[in-house]
């Protein structure tokens, strides 16, 4: 598990601050930042809201340890409040440690896949309005930070 604190992992920037200062967070995405950073030893390294126009989709890249990126990956998949299918990868650093990124895994966002529908299946406004409700989502539940109890 990694217990290293963002100013462990990048020593000129004081936590405070970290990782925000590095680069502007867009404010569709920067409320799920701010509840991702509030959980413990948990901070956001990159994000985009998402951009339709540039089949870009929305994501958030953060460490964690590793029970609570499990808590938020359970949480998401049991949600009735989000109105996309979110998913929570892992994938290594340079290091050996973990890195997770949430984003929405979900056809309708696959633009390939619709291009005969007439219909847009997805916008910015509806997008930044999905993201509001997982950051709502993961500040409301209390994530734990010990384990998941047997189900």
């Amino acid at each position: 598990m990694n217990t290293k604190t963002g100013a462990a992992l990048y020593p000129a920037i004081d936590p405070p601050n970290w990782p925000a200062s590095l680069a502007p967070v867009e404010p569709g995405v920067r409320p799920l930042c701010d509840a991702l950073n509030a959980l413990p030893d948990t901070y956001t390294l990159w994000s985009c809201e998402g951009h339709p126009g540039r089949e870009a989709k929305p994501f958030v890249t953060f460490i964690a340890p590793q029970d609570i990126a499990f808590s938020l990956s359970r949480l998401i998949e049991c949600s009735p409040y989000l109105k996309f299918n979110w998913v929570l990868t892992a994938g290594f650093r340079e290091d050996g440690s973990l890195q997770y990124t949430l984003r929405p895994s979900d056809i309708r966002l696959n633009r390939q896949w619709f291009s005969w529908w007439s219909r847009k299946q997805w916008s910015h406004d509806k997008m930044c309005a999905e993201l509001l409700r997982l950051a709502q989502l993961v500040a409301r539940e209390s994530v734990p930070t010990k384990g998941i109890p047997n189900e």
